[in-house]
């Protein structure tokens, strides 16, 4: 693309003035915004709102490669191209999953619920204190009152540092934090690589098909802008020659009120300038019809 536009470039300098084409005022009404101009600036903007619009072989080109609708898509096919091969990559990249949570208990469950060990941490005692008795009195020790026997359960579980004033787990925590860190890498994926390689080669064929775009639309260009080129300077010539019509006219009809010449060549004048001034006006319809084509080409509104 690079050596393209510094093709075009030295063309349009070895061309020089002589490729330059007039628009017309009405082609600065169009909405041309600055960035697709060469340089980033407007054509229309530097002439003035006033006068005609212009455009080099060189602006032409350059203008079209930034405007025109195919090579637009061309160019979208590429970038499409290049964020599948980003894609097909994206199977083969490592990936790092990173969570995280945070719990905070208000009331903890007990996990001992239902089970033998509820007496012990919550429950009423009547049982493990007959036990108690019991063995006591196996080892012929003394029984102890049930009030003194939950006093000793309240002072082993202060002294274990357990608090059964909320009812709940007695070895939950009111605040819980929870992370972890995965790491996984994909070290071998035939389908993952087929898929790589298939996105390659559908890049560059859009690449391909993007370079012969441009390609066409330079060709395009150039043969819409040398079209309108001739067909205004056909106008010019045609001008030129209504106007020497005129001139021929006025003299033949000095002529014959002299009555040098018969009136015969003074009609002959009249429709030779009267077939001028057809070409002329079929001339500026075709002049027309070059400069809007070369317009469609480089993406302007007619």
């Amino acid at each position: 693309m690079r050596a393209f536009s510094s093709f075009i470039t030295a063309l349009a300098l070895l061309l020089g003035a002589s490729t330059a084409l007039l628009l017309p005022s009405g082609a600065q009404a169009q909405s041309v915004d600055p960035e697709w101009e060469p340089d980033g600036q407007n054509p229309a903007a530097i002439s003035g709102s006033a006068d005609p619009l212009v455009l080099t072989l060189d602006e032409a080109v350059r203008t079209a490669l930034r405007k025109n609708l195919d090579l637009r898509a061309a160019q979208l096919d590429v970038e499409k191209a290049n964020a599948r091969v980003q894609e097909a990559w994206g199977d083969l990249y490592p990936s790092l999953d990173l969570s995280g949570s945070y719990t905070r208990n208000v009331v903890t469950a007990n996990p001992f619920a239902g089970s033998d060990a509820t007496s012990l941490l919550g429950g009423g005692g009547q049982t493990e204190w007959l036990a108690f008795n019991e063995r006591r009195r196996l080892n012929d020790r003394s029984s102890i009152t049930f009030r003194e026997f939950q006093q000793r359960q309240q002072d082993s579980l202060a002294a274990a540092g357990i608090s059964l004033g909320s009812g709940g787990n007695p070895f939950g925590v009111d605040n819980e934090f929870r992370g972890g860190l995965q790491l996984t890498q994909t070290l071998y994926s035939k389908q993952a690589f087929a898929s790589v390689k298939g996105s390659q080669q559908f890049k560059d064929v859009s690449r391909y098909a993007r370079d012969r775009q441009v390609q066409m639309v330079t060709n395009e260009v150039m043969t819409s802008f040398y079209q309108a080129l001739l067909a205004q300077e056909r106008v010019r010539v045609l001008r030129e020659r209504v106007e020497r019509a005129e001139e021929t006219l006025q003299e033949v009809s000095t002529r014959v009120e002299r009555g040098v010449i018969p009136k015969a060549q003074r009609l002959g004048a009249s429709v030779e300038l009267s077939n001028a001034r057809t070409q002329r006006i079929e001339a500026r319809n075709t002049a027309d019809l070059a400069r809007d084509q070369l317009k469609r080409t480089i993406g302007l509104s007619p």
